[in-house]
């Protein structure tokens, strides 16, 4: 698969992992896994998410209501009675949780957003390219099992294995080609994936620079974000802006005048562009 999750120490993102989780005596007291997300519901039937403290025994309050509003856990441990499967066969509610065993959804249309298109970079494309998604949501939204499409048709899927997760009002920068992003000055920690290194120039999802450029973020059929740039600005040689969203919303997403053509450099010597971080349209 092309599409390979970065190292997670560079990204400073909610991965949901016990990983860096120190372990002592009182481990086996835990009823859940500090620093994971799992899944609460409430009397109206709404899910969400909680996080687990570090004492492995209190939760935040559940994503999806007050506090007097959510039920008790299903008996037995915290985060097995909150897998998808646990919650199949010990609440009747089914397995399709609509996201994995960590307990973090998948988001729904317009919770996360395409802010910013790389399409035409300065440098070689397009391993240069590369696209930023912004978690609008209030909790964290997983990545994996999505697929990034470009207006070709041509598809990506982003990894399912290791889970993905992307924290509430976080940017991050999902690069065609990780080395040629870095060297065109991209921040390397804003990096979360690269969707294409070592596929053919003329395969995978590509970013082209005329009417026909857009890229989306589907589950499956359902459209989740997208842009149509394509004939919306015009850049001469060599190119180097990226758009940027100004108004973060899945309609104004669809419209011309809700985006503009980067007119910063990030960097001394860089593009022009915000990645990883907010627009800074006028």
């Amino acid at each position: 698969m092309s599409l390979r999750l970065l190292a997670a120490g560079t990204l400073g993102v909610a991965l949901v992992t016990a990983a860096s989780c120190k372990q002592d005596p009182t481990t086996t007291d835990r009823v859940c896994t500090p620093g994971n997300y799992v899944f609460c519901r409430c009397k109206n039937r709404s899910e969400g998410t909680k996080l687990c403290h570090a004492d492995g025994l209190s939760f935040d309050a559940c994503s999806a209501c007050d506090p007097s509003e959510e039920l008790p856990p299903a008996p037995g441990p915290a985060e097995d009675a909150t897998t998808p499967d646990a919650r199949e066969s010990k609440d009747g509610s089914g397995g399709d949780s609509g996201g994995d065993a960590t307990g973090v959804a998948r988001p729904t249309p317009g919770e996360l957003l395409i802010t910013e298109v790389m399409y035409d970079p300065s440098g070689t494309e397009p391993d240069a390219e590369w696209i930023e998604v912004y978690n609008a949501a209030p909790t964290p939204r997983l990545l994996s099992g999505l697929q990034l499409k470009d207006g070709g048709n041509r598809t990506e899927a982003i990894p399912a294995d290791p889970p993905f997760v992307l924290a509430p009002g976080q940017y991050a920068v999902l690069a065609r080609d990780t080395a040629a992003a870095v060297a065109a000055l991209v921040p390397k920690g804003t990096i979360l994936l690269e969707y294409g290194a070592g596929v053919a120039v003329s395969r995978g999802v590509l970013l082209a620079n005329g009417v026909g450029g857009a890229v989306w973020l589907m589950d499956g059929t359902t459209t989740i974000a997208g842009s149509l740039y394509g004939g919306w600005f015009n850049q001469t040689t060599p190119g180097g802006k990226s758009v940027q969203l100004k108004t973060l919303s899945l309609d104004a997403s669809a419209q011309q005048a809700s985006w503009c053509l980067s007119s910063n450099p990030w960097a001394t010597g860089s593009d022009r562009g915000t990645p990883g971080a907010a627009s800074d349209c006028p």
